[in-house]
């Protein structure tokens, strides 16, 4: 989501969570914590990179690109935009039927093929 601050975000959920949990009155304890924090990533997909990588696409998909907002799981998207001051592409292999993350996880040959 745009224009928000993990940080921000993480306490206020860490203080929400403490003040549910006191309502309990529980004997036992709770910590949070929170690791490896990425931020959202976001480029200008009019940029003449995407450009190239989205008539690519087409040419061997016949299918426009989906833009989506990026890098809940790879933080480094964001990380290398910053610290190379340059546009940053990130290519996906998978498509949402692979199971990413999940067991069987699998990217199909033909989606490495093209």
């Amino acid at each position: 989501v745009p224009n928000q601050n993990n940080g921000d975000i993480i306490a206020m959920c860490t203080q929400h969570l403490q003040r549910e949990f006191d309502k309990l009155r529980s004997t036992n304890t709770m910590q949070i914590g929170a690791q490896n924090i990425g931020s959202h990533w976001l480029m200008d997909y009019q940029n003449s990179i995407f450009q190239c990588a989205e008539q690519a696409i087409v040419a061997h998909w016949r299918l426009k690109p989906y833009y989506v907002r990026e890098g809940g799981t790879i933080p480094c998207t964001d990380y290398l935009h910053k610290k190379l001051k340059c546009t940053i592409l990130q290519f996906p292999l998978g498509q949402n039927t692979d199971n990413a993350h999940l067991e069987n996880e699998h990217i199909r040959l033909q989606n490495l093929s093209k």
